[in-house]
């Protein structure tokens, strides 16, 4: 638990120096990441703690994100059928979740990832309009839309972040 804490104390000081300006949006990215976490972790946890805490983590990481997206469906495409609630959670699942928990790669930046994102929504939202009918796609399209907008923001912001 001291290595948690230490990491906590690391992520509180980086965010102040990032606020004042003397570290840059990727040491705050890196320290606050669940790597950086796990590469502190290995250094304290023999291998089957480690192997524990590995499956936690993705446990919890994927609830979170399916919650999200739950979330974000009842939001912004209430009109969906349960049927088509989940084959767009699916779709979503299968695409931006393996995405965002599995494939992500540590070393690339925010920038990077958020393309990687932007192309995996792509291929859900191909998966999900070639199963809906006219009407449901509508309405899942406006689920995408949304997601999709997030992900151009939040590349905007990282890349401003990044050119500071």
């Amino acid at each position: 638990t001291e290595v948690i804490a230490d990491v906590f104390v690391e992520r509180i000081q980086v965010s102040k120096a990032r606020a004042t300006g003397t570290a840059g949006a990727a040491d705050l990215e890196r320290i606050g990441s669940t790597a950086y976490l796990r590469e502190r972790l290995v250094e304290v946890l023999n291998a089957e703690q480690l192997l524990a805490y590995d499956s936690y983590e993705a446990g919890f990481q994927e609830l979170q994100l399916r919650n999200t997206f739950t979330l974000d469906i009842s939001r912004y495409a209430p009109a969906l059928t349960e049927t088509s609630r989940k084959l767009v959670l699916d779709a979503l699942m299968s695409h931006l979740g393996t995405n965002l928990l599995a494939d992500m790669n540590s070393n690339a930046n925010a920038v990077t990832e958020t393309r990687r994102q932007l192309m995996a929504l792509e291929a859900a939202r191909q998966e999900i309009l070639t199963q809906l009918n006219e009407a449901q796609g509508f309405e899942a399209e406006k689920l995408l839309t949304r997601i999709r907008s997030a992900m151009v923001q939040s590349q905007s912001m990282n890349e401003g972040l990044d050119n500071q």
